[in-house]
């Protein structure tokens, strides 16, 4: 009887063994042999959705990177994380520090008749009395507006030096030559 338990179980062994060769033939054959049809267009199927995936999120970065149109200094940002812009202000003032220039508020239709592109102005500043540049006229407005009643127009200037003390929006004077 023991020798009889002893070979029955042995050839339980040699039955799941074999069972494991035929499963491992089995798994052998699927994969040597060529994929059917159904099978190789389920595949493909999800490749081209994967494809499609990408190019989405590819276009979705694309949306979602802001751009500078050059290279320059963050001045101003007008907005805050999950806000939606307003199409009435700038979501963010880009300034380039390295090119500054001074533009006219008041210069009236009277005195505008008397600068020219390329004369040389004195540009002082309420903020530090005591610094004086020169500056170029690079451009006057050809169309004025009406401001309190009279006609003005924008002069652009472009300083010849800057000073590091210097902000946007700071008030100056520019005086025309030697006036």
């Amino acid at each position: 009887a023991l020798a009889r338990l002893s070979g029955e179980t042995r050839a339980g062994e040699l039955e799941a063994a074999q069972a494991g060769v035929d499963q491992a033939r089995a798994s052998l054959e699927q994969l040597v042999a060529p994929p059917r049809a159904p099978e190789l267009d389920a595949a493909e199927a999800r490749v081209r959705a994967g494809q499609a995936a990408l190019r989405r999120a590819e276009i979705a970065l694309t949306n979602a990177t802001l751009s500078a149109p050059f290279a320059g200094t963050v001045v101003q940002i007008n907005l805050e994380l999950g806000e939606q812009p307003s199409t009435l202000e700038p979501a963010i003032v880009l300034a380039d520090m390295s090119a500054w220039r001074v533009e006219t508020s008041d210069l009236t239709e009277l005195d505008v008749v008397n600068v020219r592109v390329g004369d040389e102005v004195r540009l002082t500043f309420d903020a530090v009395p005591e610094l004086n540049l020169s500056g170029i006229v690079t451009s006057i407005q050809a169309l004025g507006k009406t401001y309190q009643g009279d006609v003005i127009y924008t002069v652009t200037v472009e300083p010849q030096a800057w000073d590091e003390r210097l902000r946007w929006n700071m008030t100056a004077t520019v005086t025309v030559g030697g006036e």
